[in-house]
């Protein structure tokens, strides 16, 4: 009796490892018995198979006289081997714990000292799987409430210990994943399955202030820092081996350093480098890449568990090819990433299951600059009639390091940001265009200053140079699900620290006005110039003979 009353905290004991919960349902003691699963996802298929079957004290519920169940079928060999042999061979800490027992009695003995060990009870789980009879097979039924389910449930069973598994024919899909456990029937009972999937997130690092969010903005030629974190099964003892492979995606605008490394571990003071373990696959023609390792839980020098994390972080510069703000001719386009998980979703066979897939964004923008001249500009309509060609800039951001300020000349090819440089002789030289137009693509958000190298004929050079700042306001940096229009939500531009004027968020465009005064001229010959001389040339003439007369006088 005492070996029997160990054996009921062994199903306690599984209930709880296998995250499943028992509630009676009546004091009466039926022939029969159910297991409600609440499970509210469509598409499931359980299975349960008696294990152990016995005599039930009605009073204490408790088995005795414990035999096989009607789902195993110990007579069969499966890789040469009874049920009782392989149930012998089981080794655990290099011991086969097993190894004494001949009969299903002295199995559930056994396996009572062990109730708590969870590894243990994963193993004969795992193995029992095996041995299981089709014809003591016991299916749900899936129980509805309109077209939405709320619950499955699996009648007729005789008491006993069963375990309960998704069928193969089970729809499994995204974030899902197949189940088992093992439970007591001695009376109707009612089970929760916990979750058994992991989740992934990708998040890019804001060059701002360093901190990583769902969304950004860069300059393009820069380089952009991603991080992808998985998270583990809560499940993930009921897995002899557990594939685990991220599946990234840049955009188009993007090309992958060759720096991607994978840690366990968030804290970058005590996180491990594990990248040797991984395999690390090229970016195809579409941008896709994987990062993976066919068994996560042999992960050398580490130890691997529900708890673990998985970091990979990886750099890709921003290219020529980036879109600017938001695409204008396709308004759910921008410079998006994005990442899925791929992993073990049936502890009893080989199968894989995805989690849903997690999006980031990054943006980048356009300066145009018009130069106009100022006498143009017309106060009723806050236009300017006159563009001026051949005026010729450059651009330079303000950078300090160790509390020195320095200038960082832009560099471009075909207008678009390729680079920045210490050397202003190295920069490129800006032109305004018949329509007085200069193009800048490729700029983050931030302060930004033109000078002026060379002014339009017949206009002065400005004496200082012009302040620009460029802001974007964003949405939900961390939770904009996926459309861009709700991660950036408007654009503006700022001159020498004036009112914010708004940019075009489609195509990412934001447009300043820079104005050149024209030069003094010389009046010409024959207009009023000319009688100025000559009226200087009079006075000059009447004083010289005034000095003269009175010279004589003298």
């Amino acid at each position: 009796m005492k070996k029997i009353r160990k054996l009921l905290s062994l199903v306690l004991a599984m209930i709880m490892a296998f995250a499943m919960t028992g509630q009676a349902f009546a004091d009466e003691t039926p022939t029969t018995y159910t297991i409600t699963i609440n499970n509210t996802v469509s598409g499931h298929v359980y299975e349960a198979y008696q294990i152990f079957a016995g005599d039930l004290d009605t009073t204490e519920k408790i088995l005795s006289n414990i035999q096989w169940g009607s789902g195993v079928n110990d007579a069969a060999e499966v890789g040469g081997q009874t049920l009782i042999q392989a149930i012998n061979a089981i080794t655990y800490n290099e011991s086969q714990i097993f190894s004494e027992c001949e009969t299903a009695r002295e199995v559930a003995e056994k396996l009572a000292d062990y109730a708590s060990n969870h590894e243990v009870v994963n193993i004969f789980a795992d193995v029992i799987s095996k041995y299981l009879s089709e014809t003591g097979k016991a299916s749900s039924t899936e129980v509805k409430a309109g077209d939405v389910t709320t619950k499955y449930t699996i009648s007729g069973l005789y008491a006993g210990y069963y375990l309960v598994k998704e069928a193969i024919n089970s729809d499994v899909g995204t974030g899902d994943a197949y189940t088992e456990f093992i439970l007591e029937v001695v009376k109707d009972v009612e089970v929760d399955p916990k979750s058994s999937v992991p989740t992934v997130t990708k998040k890019v690092k804001e060059n701002s202030d360093g901190v990583y969010y769902d969304v950004a903005d860069y300059n393009i030629g820069e380089n952009v820092a991603f991080k992808l974190t998985g998270t583990m099964p809560d499940r993930l003892g009921d897995y002899s081996t557990y594939k685990y492979v991220f599946h990234d995606t840049l955009a188009d605008g993007f090309t992958r350093n060759n720096d991607v490394k994978v840690y366990v571990g968030e804290d970058e003071s005590t996180r491990v480098d594990v990248t040797n373990n991984f395999t690390i696959s090229p970016v195809d023609s579409d941008g896709k890449f994987t990062i993976s390792i066919d068994d996560v839980k042999n992960i050398t020098g580490v130890t691997i568990t529900k708890d673990s994390k998985i970091v990979v972080e990886y750099t890709a510069k921003l290219t020529s090819k980036a879109v600017l703000g938001i695409d204008g001719t396709n308004s759910t386009n921008a410079n998006t990433n994005e990442v899925y998980l791929e992993y073990s979703n049936n502890p009893n066979a080989a199968g894989t299951g995805n989690t849903t897939t997690d999006k980031v964004v990054v943006f980048t923008y356009e300066l145009d600059v018009i130069k106009v001249a100022k006498e143009s500009f017309v106060e009723s309509t806050g236009e300017y009639t006159k563009k001026l060609e051949n005026a010729k800039f450059k651009l330079y951001k303000k950078v300090s390091d160790n509390g020195q300020t320095s200038n960082m000349y832009a560099v471009l090819t075909n207008d678009i940001i390729s680079g920045w440089t210490a050397e202003e002789t190295n920069a490129t030289v800006l032109s305004s265009n018949a329509n007085g137009k200069i193009e800048v693509k490729g700029l983050d958000a931030g302060e930004y200053y033109l000078k002026e190298t060379s002014a339009p004929d017949g206009y002065n050079l400005l004496s200082s140079d012009v302040k620009v700042e460029i802001g974007a306001t964003k949405g939900e940096v961390n939770n904009w699900g996926g459309t861009v229009s709700n991660a950036l939500t408007a654009i503006t531009v700022s001159v020498d620290n004036g009112n914010a004027e708004d940019g075009t968020v489609s195509g990412g465009v934001v447009t300043i006005n820079v104005e050149n005064s024209a030069g003094a001229t010389l009046p010409s010959t024959g207009g009023i110039g000319t009688t100025v001389f000559y009226a200087v040339g009079i006075i000059l003439m009447a004083g010289a003979v005034f000095f003269v007369v009175r010279r004589k006088r003298a």
